[in-house]
Parts: C-alpha cells; structure tokens; sequence
C-alpha cells in the first residue's frame, strides 16, 4: 500500500497483511457424494490446501473494497472440479464430470455447497512500516 501526497517528495509505503485460518465445518445435508468428495479433498494436502485457498478467495471477492477490489476472484465451478478430481476414484470422477451435462446447473448446485463448507476466519492483521 503506497500513499502519496502532492508536496512529499517519495511516497509512504506501507505493509499490509493478514493471517486466515480455513477449516470444513459441519456438513449436514449434505449427500453422500458431497461427503465422499469433502473426505478427498480432505485427505491430500495438496488440494486441500488449493481449495482452502479458493474459498479465501472467494470471501476477499466479496468484502474487498476500492484498494482490493479486482484482485480477488472467486473460482468458477470449471476451476473447482478440475481441482478435486485427482482426488476421487474413477466413478465418482464419473459423477461429478457428468453432472457438467446435467439439466439446469447441476455442477454448481452440488459442488458450490463442498466448497462454502470450508470456513474462513481472520485471525490477525497488521500494517508495518
């Protein structure tokens, strides 16, 4: 974050930063496809850890104002599915590619809840000098 003023001769710089803990939550409702899907992510790091951050993403698309705003997008439906099929058995990769297919927006109405079960809370922000 930089401030600049007419009669300053450099600016004011300055270093903004946060600290976000991401977790599942409780999952009632939710089908057994949901859950199967939610334990995959779960158990490989790696995917958990892209997933948790496409749902920070998501939450910063919604409260970032003029500074932030455009940095942060959500990911589309396309971006979380090719995300978590690596960590699904074949069958159920079958499933979720073919819910793409589906009437309506079968893709966003089963895997869009997966996602938003992942709670974002802020645990410390700080600006430096």
């Amino acid at each position: 974050m930089e401030i600049t003023l007419p009669r300053l001769s450099e600016p004011i710089a300055f270093r903004f930063f946060a600290d976000f803990h991401v977790q599942p939550r409780e999952t009632a409702g939710f089908t057994a496809q949901q859950n199967l899907l939610l334990r995959g992510i779960v158990a490989s790091p790696r995917i958990l850890r892209r997933i948790a951050r496409m749902r920070l993403e998501t939450d910063l698309e919604g409260i970032t104002g003029r500074h932030l705003g455009g940095l942060f997008d959500g990911p589309s439906v396309e971006d979380i599915l090719a995300c978590v099929l690596p960590c699904l058995p074949e069958g159920d990769q079958t499933y979720w590619e073919g819910l793409k297919d589906g009437p309506g927006d079968m893709l966003h109405q089963e895997i869009v809840p997966v996602l938003l079960a992942f709670e974002v809370t802020l645990q410390r922000a700080e600006i430096e000098e």
